[in-house]
């Protein structure tokens, strides 16, 4: 159960919650997903056609594809399809650094969609996870569920 029934409450579909990804706070893990959003064609892995990535924030415009949380039971296909691609990556990294996807694994549209296309990319260790701890605060906050039932955006703030 997701929360408890309450009178007083109410839930307003026409607000979709939104994702800050702040890149002075988090640089790199900002610029992955600014790149994925704004030039998925240059992102990894390649595709032979153009990549279409969703869930970039619009101001005003809730019909653009947003994304969808998964149970944490569900994750795995994503994080699979994730580290298959981290594993294609061609250049080093750094010891320090961890594979960033998005979208994100914990979302319907992560990694392994079949409707969906994805990025992966080393960045620093530390702010991947600052930005996965963002993921699930928003997720908390904004009371989101499951699936098809509340859709988010991310907003890459400069």
């Amino acid at each position: 159960m997701y929360f408890r029934y309450d009178p007083k409450s109410c839930i307003s579909s026409d607000v979709i919650p939104w994702l800050p990804v702040f890149a002075g706070l988090l640089p790199e893990y900002a610029a992955h997903i600014s790149q994925a959003l704004n030039a998925p064609d240059t992102t990894f892995p390649p595709e032979p056609h153009p990549k279409l990535i969703p869930g970039k924030y619009v101001y005003g415009n809730s019909t653009v594809p947003g994304l969808h949380r998964l149970p944490d039971a569900e994750k795995k296909p994503n994080s699979d399809e994730k580290d298959r691609a981290c594993a294609r990556i061609p250049t080093p990294h750094d010891p320090d650094e961890q594979c960033d996807e998005y979208p994100f694994a914990a979302t319907v549209e992560g990694a392994a969609s079949p409707v969906w296309d994805f990025s992966v990319k080393y960045i620093d260790g530390w702010q991947n996870g600052q930005g996965g701890n963002a993921l699930q605060a928003l997720y908390q906050s904004s009371r989101i569920l499951y699936k098809d039932l509340d859709k988010f955006s991310v907003n890459v703030i400069n």
